[in-house]
């Protein structure tokens, strides 16, 4: 089933790449929204797709490199956008 979630996410998640592995993530497993940086410090998303590739979404993100730590995600579903075809770097 398809869903939407907005995810704001916090830890080390600026300058160590995390943005570029999210787009890299979501463009393997068929995931489209956009990724960009706050000035709190945080990333915020908003991811759509099938839920278990959500529900992996940022454990396969983390792998991606030894320099992004994630303490502490919220997390809500949002409306789905069916014209969403993309995953975007904001």
């Amino acid at each position: 089933m398809i869903k939407r979630k907005y995810c704001k996410v916090y830890g080390q998640v600026q300058a160590v790449g995390f943005r570029h592995f999210a787009k890299k993530v979501a463009d393997k497993n068929g995931i489209v929204g956009y990724v960009r940086n706050e000035y709190d410090g945080t990333v915020v998303l908003e991811i759509q797709g099938e839920e278990r590739a959500l529900n992996t979404f940022f454990e396969e993100v983390e792998r991606e490199s030894f320099h992004i730590e994630i303490t502490r995600i919220k997390e809500e579903f949002v409306e789905i956008y069916p014209k969403d075809e993309a995953f975007r770097i904001i």
